[in-house]
């Protein structure tokens, strides 16, 4: 090879090595610029790139660029799916979907969600940690403690104490959890390339017969799949065990925040929301194809953890807003506030009598009409 080859091999190699640079600086620019602006469109991504990057991108999906201020205010919600909004309407790509897409704050404040799917009490008041210094450090939201005039959790009957029993023993990588939303490009390109993970799970039911052995309620609406129940499936010690749990991550939030208002709003589950007599077969945790059980043992539980619920949150300084009578009054009269396709989380019906229970109990917002 003669010297002048060589050279040109030089200096090819030179370029490359240039261009490779200018394409990195070029990408973690691009990247960092989407990030301090994520607040301003994160919320309008298609799914397929939300359910990939960093959950923390979720915290926009209820913000409202007609309420922006100079002055921010923001209501922190805590939960799982259901404060995230799953359901036939998320199912069905309805802009409205969910509670707190149907509410409308008197007050100029902001919804910011910590909520996610699949999430017990430990998981959701974590993700506040987390997710909080990111949007306080990083982003162009203008968020923080000081901005919170209200704190909401939003408590699901059905398996939210099986999941906070998960968590008990669950540990994951602050320093992973950070880079994947410092990175959401890098994040996005690696994610792609893994298995998808749905960001709200649900069950649906495959037609709309449905086989023998799914219940029909006492005022005649036939289901589509098998109900959650009131955790019958955990024992009496494992209902001590994961209440004391989320208790506890009651506690620790709303130290976080002090003087601030705070809001338990407690949904029933599926199959505490209607009158079921008789045997009853609800869903399984257990890897079963059901649990057998009757309809009053669901309520007995039902009663038995609202109750041990309401005394304790009450005593720790929280509100109290038990969305179980008036969803019950609808489903009394033939109405189902589930399904057709998602049987485990809330329809329209259901969101709408959500929505107008939240604003007779802790005020400050007003039901739309959506």
């Amino acid at each position: 090879m003669s010297w002048i080859d060589r050279l040109r091999g030089a200096v090819f190699t030179r370029d490359n090595a240039i261009v490779g640079a200018v394409t990195w600086v070029l990408l973690l620019g691009v990247n960092a610029a989407l990030v301090y602006t994520s607040p301003s469109f994160a919320h309008r991504l298609p799914f397929d790139i939300v359910r990939l990057i960093s959950p923390c991108y979720r915290s926009f999906i209820y913000l409202d660029p007609n309420r922006a201020s100079n002055t921010p205010r923001f209501e922190v919600v805590l939960g799982d799916s259901f404060a995230e909004g799953g359901g036939d309407e998320w199912l069905s790509s309805d802009p409205r979907y969910g509670l707190f897409n149907k509410l409308e704050p008197t007050d100029g404040r902001q919804f910011i969600s910590f909520a996610r799917s699949g999430y017990g009490a430990i998981g959701t008041v974590t993700e506040e940690r987390r997710c909080r210094r990111m949007l306080e450090h990083a982003t162009a939201l203008g968020f923080s403690r000081d901005a919170v005039s209200h704190l909401t959790f939003v408590f699901y009957e059905g398996n939210d104490l099986n999941d906070v029993l998960r968590e008990q023993n669950h540990r994951s990588s602050e320093a992973k959890y950070t880079a994947r939303f410092l990175m959401p490009v890098f994040d996005y390109v690696y994610q792609k390339f893994r298995s998808g993970r749905a960001a709200l799970p649900t069950r649906t039911a495959g037609n709309s017969a449905s086989p023998p052995g799914y219940p029909r309620s006492a005022s005649g609406i036939l289901f589509g799949d098998f109900p959650q129940s009131a955790a019958l499936e955990l024992s009496n010690d494992e209902i001590d065990q994961a209440l004391d749990a989320l208790f506890g991550s009651l506690q620790t939030v709303a130290s976080r925040y002090p003087g601030r208002q705070l809001q338990f709003l407690y949904i029933p589950a599926v199959a505490s929301s209607y009158d079921f007599r008789g045997a009853l077969r609800t869903q399984s945790y257990a890897g079963l194809p059901f649990f057998p059980t009757t309809g009053d043992a669901n309520t007995r539980r039902h009663e038995t953890v609202r109750e041990r619920v309401l005394t304790a949150v009450a005593a720790l300084g929280w509100r109290f807003c038990d969305a179980s009578p008036a969803l019950r009054v609808v489903t009394g009269a033939g109405t189902p506030v589930h399904g057709p396709r998602d049987w485990q989380h809330l329809n329209k019906n259901g969101y709408r009598v959500l929505a107008q229970r939240y604003a007779d109990c802790f005020g400050g917002a007003q039901p739309s009409d959506a």
